[in-house]
């Protein structure tokens, strides 16, 4: 899945942005509910990675976190850049630090969906199944 999120691919791909990266500034000027919608989204990302950690690991709580935030806050650096190439490499930079992070033998043995695209489609299914639940609350009063 990090290489998933972390990849050039999903850097490019801007017409279906995941929220987590769309979104931060928005959500954190946005009211509480919208807030716990975010929450949660980040709650299943850190759960997956959690679930992909050996069992018993010790840490395996902050090495999910971690994850989650090299994933989502090298995404949203690397997304608002204009130059492209600079992008790349904070994109890229991200990619290695969460990649050595999950082979560094002091974090745990490391299951293959951490790595792998397998849990990248769940992220994307409770991203729609909660902005589908909060569709009301996210978006603008008319």
């Amino acid at each position: 899945m990090v290489q998933s999120y972390l990849s050039s691919e999903h850097l490019s791909n801007l017409d279906d942005q995941c929220p987590m990266i769309a979104l931060p500034s928005d959500v954190a000027r946005s009211r509480p509910e919208v807030q716990l919608s975010y929450q949660k989204l980040l709650e299943a990302m850190v759960s997956l990675f959690e679930g992909g950690l050996a069992q018993g690991s010790d840490g395996a709580r902050q090495q999910a976190l971690s994850l989650a935030a090299l994933c989502v806050g090298g995404m949203v650096l690397a997304r608002t850049l204009p130059d492209s190439s600079l992008a790349q490499e904070v994109q890229a930079a991200a990619r290695v630090s969460a990649d050595a992070l999950i082979n560094n033998i002091a974090w745990g043995r490391i299951t293959g969906v951490l790595t792998t695209a397998a849990g990248f489609p769940f992220i994307c299914k409770a991203v729609e199944m909660i902005l589908d639940d909060h569709a009301q609350v996210v978006a603008p009063a008319v």
